[in-house]
Protein backbone atom coordinates (compact mmCIF):
# COMPACT_ATOMS: atom_id res chain seq x y z
CA UNK A 1 0.00 0.00 0.00
CA UNK A 2 1.55 3.25 -1.33
CA UNK A 3 1.69 6.35 1.80
CA UNK A 4 -0.64 8.06 -1.12
CA UNK A 5 -3.45 5.73 0.54
CA UNK A 6 -4.17 5.94 4.21
CA UNK A 7 -6.77 3.42 5.73
CA UNK A 8 -8.16 3.01 9.15
CA UNK A 9 -10.58 0.52 10.49
CA UNK A 10 -13.61 2.85 11.69
CA UNK A 11 -16.78 1.05 12.94
CA UNK A 12 -15.46 -2.44 11.49
CA UNK A 13 -14.97 -1.28 8.12
CA UNK A 14 -11.80 -0.09 6.12
CA UNK A 15 -11.68 3.28 5.23
CA UNK A 16 -8.63 3.89 2.52
CA UNK A 17 -8.70 7.63 1.35
CA UNK A 18 -6.45 8.92 -1.81
CA UNK A 19 -4.37 12.35 -0.46
CA UNK A 20 -5.83 14.97 -2.61
CA UNK A 21 -3.64 16.61 -5.36
CA UNK A 22 -2.17 19.93 -4.36
CA UNK A 23 -5.07 22.27 -6.02
CA UNK A 24 -7.66 19.98 -4.92
CA UNK A 25 -6.42 20.29 -0.92
CA UNK A 26 -5.99 24.03 -0.79
CA UNK A 27 -9.57 23.99 -2.46
CA UNK A 28 -10.95 22.03 -0.42
CA UNK A 29 -8.77 23.16 2.80
CA UNK A 30 -10.53 26.35 2.07
CA UNK A 31 -14.46 25.52 2.25
CA UNK A 32 -13.48 23.58 5.19
CA UNK A 33 -12.15 26.46 6.99
CA UNK A 34 -15.31 28.87 5.86
CA UNK A 35 -17.97 25.86 6.80
CA UNK A 36 -16.43 24.99 10.32
CA UNK A 37 -13.04 27.34 11.35
CA UNK A 38 -15.85 30.03 12.76
CA UNK A 39 -17.55 27.36 15.05
CA UNK A 40 -13.99 25.69 16.22
CA UNK A 41 -12.79 29.39 16.91
CA UNK A 42 -15.53 29.32 19.04
CA UNK A 43 -15.22 26.23 20.70
CA UNK A 44 -11.83 27.32 21.57
CA UNK A 45 -11.55 31.04 21.68
CA UNK A 46 -9.12 31.49 25.15
CA UNK A 47 -6.42 29.64 22.99
CA UNK A 48 -5.60 26.16 21.01
CA UNK A 49 -5.27 24.23 23.95
CA UNK A 50 -8.56 25.54 26.28
CA UNK A 51 -11.77 24.25 25.58
CA UNK A 52 -14.72 26.31 26.09
CA UNK A 53 -17.70 24.52 26.71
CA UNK A 54 -19.43 27.59 27.22
CA UNK A 55 -18.90 28.79 23.73
CA UNK A 56 -21.04 25.79 22.68
CA UNK A 57 -23.77 27.79 21.36
CA UNK A 58 -21.99 29.74 19.03
CA UNK A 59 -19.84 26.96 17.59
CA UNK A 60 -23.29 25.21 17.07
CA UNK A 61 -24.73 28.45 15.67
CA UNK A 62 -22.02 28.49 12.83
CA UNK A 63 -21.87 25.44 12.35
CA UNK A 64 -25.92 24.69 11.67
CA UNK A 65 -25.38 28.46 9.76
CA UNK A 66 -22.93 26.31 7.16
CA UNK A 67 -25.51 23.62 7.08
CA UNK A 68 -28.45 25.45 5.89
CA UNK A 69 -27.55 26.16 2.03
CA UNK A 70 -26.56 22.62 1.58
CA UNK A 71 -22.85 23.37 0.93
CA UNK A 72 -21.97 20.90 4.02
CA UNK A 73 -23.54 17.72 2.47
CA UNK A 74 -22.10 18.87 -0.78
CA UNK A 75 -18.44 19.64 1.27
CA UNK A 76 -18.98 16.28 2.55
CA UNK A 77 -19.43 14.52 -0.92
CA UNK A 78 -16.41 15.84 -2.36
CA UNK A 79 -13.90 14.84 0.46
CA UNK A 80 -15.38 11.70 0.53
CA UNK A 81 -14.65 11.09 -3.24
CA UNK A 82 -11.83 9.56 -3.84
CA UNK A 83 -12.39 7.34 -0.20
CA UNK A 84 -13.03 3.68 0.08
CA UNK A 85 -15.26 1.67 2.36
CA UNK A 86 -14.49 -1.67 2.41
CA UNK A 87 -12.43 -1.30 -1.18
CA UNK A 88 -15.56 0.27 -2.86
CA UNK A 89 -16.01 4.18 -3.21
CA UNK A 90 -18.08 5.39 -0.93
CA UNK A 91 -19.45 8.11 -3.54
CA UNK A 92 -19.44 5.44 -6.72
CA UNK A 93 -22.21 4.90 -8.50
CA UNK A 94 -23.31 1.73 -6.60
CA UNK A 95 -22.53 2.94 -3.31
CA UNK A 96 -25.15 4.07 -0.51
CA UNK A 97 -24.03 6.57 0.58
CA UNK A 98 -27.32 7.59 2.37
CA UNK A 99 -27.73 4.35 4.34
CA UNK A 100 -24.22 3.50 5.25
CA UNK A 101 -24.17 6.72 7.79
CA UNK A 102 -28.03 6.66 8.22
CA UNK A 103 -28.38 6.87 12.15
CA UNK A 104 -24.37 7.08 12.10
CA UNK A 105 -23.48 10.32 12.29
CA UNK A 106 -20.88 9.60 14.92
CA UNK A 107 -19.35 7.06 12.02
CA UNK A 108 -19.59 9.76 9.55
CA UNK A 109 -17.71 12.22 11.82
CA UNK A 110 -14.97 9.78 12.58
CA UNK A 111 -14.65 9.05 8.67
CA UNK A 112 -14.51 12.73 8.10
CA UNK A 113 -11.71 13.25 10.73
CA UNK A 114 -9.87 10.40 9.35
CA UNK A 115 -9.69 12.21 5.72
CA UNK A 116 -9.06 15.35 6.82
CA UNK A 117 -6.09 14.37 9.21
CA UNK A 118 -4.98 12.44 6.30
CA UNK A 119 -4.68 15.55 4.33
CA UNK A 120 -2.98 17.52 7.16
CA UNK A 121 -5.94 20.14 6.53
CA UNK A 122 -6.06 21.36 10.19
CA UNK A 123 -3.08 20.40 11.38
CA UNK A 124 -2.20 17.54 14.19
CA UNK A 125 -2.72 20.11 17.28
CA UNK A 126 -5.92 20.77 15.87
CA UNK A 127 -7.17 17.50 15.02
CA UNK A 128 -5.61 15.81 18.34
CA UNK A 129 -7.82 19.06 20.36
CA UNK A 130 -10.76 18.35 18.54
CA UNK A 131 -10.66 14.58 19.28
CA UNK A 132 -9.87 14.97 22.94
CA UNK A 133 -12.78 17.25 22.86
CA UNK A 134 -15.11 15.84 20.77
CA UNK A 135 -16.66 13.49 24.01
CA UNK A 136 -17.05 16.83 26.05
CA UNK A 137 -18.98 18.39 22.57
CA UNK A 138 -21.60 15.56 22.53
CA UNK A 139 -22.36 14.96 26.22
CA UNK A 140 -22.96 18.71 26.30
CA UNK A 141 -25.17 18.60 23.10
CA UNK A 142 -26.98 15.47 24.75
CA UNK A 143 -27.42 17.47 27.80
CA UNK A 144 -29.03 20.66 26.16
CA UNK A 145 -31.29 19.13 24.25
CA UNK A 146 -34.80 18.74 25.10
CA UNK A 147 -34.96 15.32 25.68
CA UNK A 148 -32.70 15.00 28.18
CA UNK A 149 -34.42 17.06 30.35
CA UNK A 150 -36.18 15.45 33.11
CA UNK A 151 -39.85 15.37 33.56
CA UNK A 152 -41.43 15.72 37.04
Amino acid sequence: MSSDTPYKQIDGHRYETELFTTTNGIEMWSRLQSLVGPGLMALFEGGANEFKGSSLGDAMKHLVASMGDGKMSEFIKDILENTRRDGNLIMGPNSDYEMFYRGKYHVLIQVLMFVIQSNFFLGKDIISLVSENIEKVSKLVKNSSPTSESTT
